[in-house]
């Protein structure tokens, strides 16, 4: 493992659910939260099976890190290579129980969006690459650099692989944030049939 990243803790499956808790309460209100799951009651209680699912999800075909055991907030990242979801990883990582609790209607705009960033980035890119997808702090932890400790350390692994990294974002203060650490915007849209921003951004791989 590279040496920055063995500061962190890599999640395990055990670690899902607390994980999903976290991420939960960070994204109550984001954006893309809130097109996928409208109605706010029925987010605050769905968020955690989304999360507890695509974490899974992550920590089985991707890799998971936090700043320590105590997972104050969390990264999932993805080799593009490895990122393909199939049915049977599906229901590995627990898709069934999210497929049971949410209507058809929500589960469609779920694949729908899942689907529009895919070929975002497809079209993009036909190169290998890594994928953050997502990073959050839970917010009695933030601004305290741990969102930057979790960048850094992966990316400094990754400029040793000499790959790109992409990631999304429907929040133009962000947009700012993710600059700093190199990445710039290659496509900016909207979500579907909303007029919530979307901004694809690419950082390129060191020289």
């Amino acid at each position: 493992m590279h040496s920055e990243l063995s500061t962190l803790y890599r999640l395990k499956r055990k670690d899902a659910k607390k994980a999903a808790a976290v991420f939960s309460r960070a994204f109550q209100d984001d954006l893309l939260a809130q097109v996928m799951l409208p109605d706010e009651d029925f987010r605050r209680k769905t968020l955690p099976t989304y999360f507890t699912y695509r974490i899974t999800y992550g920590i089985l075909y991707g890799e998971v890190y936090a700043p320590s055991p105590a997972i104050e907030g969390l990264s999932v990242w993805y080799l593009s290579d490895q990122y393909q979801m199939t049915n049977w990883r599906n229901m590995l990582a627990g898709g069934m129980k999210l497929m049971f609790s949410v209507d058809k209607e929500t589960l469609n705009r779920m694949n729908a969006i899942g689907h529009y960033t895919t070929e975002l980035r497809n079209n993009y890119t036909s190169e290998k690459y890594w994928y953050l997808a997502p990073i959050g702090i839970d917010p009695s932890f933030q601004g305290k650099g741990l969102a930057s400790k979790l960048m850094r350390a992966m990316l400094a692994r990754i400029d040793s692989e000499k790959l790109i990294t992409l990631l999304e974002t429907q929040d133009e203060n962000n947009v700012k944030i993710y600059n700093r650490y190199g990445f710039e915007v290659v496509k900016e849209t909207t979500l579907l049939d909303t007029d919530v921003p979307h901004w694809l951004m690419s950082r390129p791989t060191s020289e």
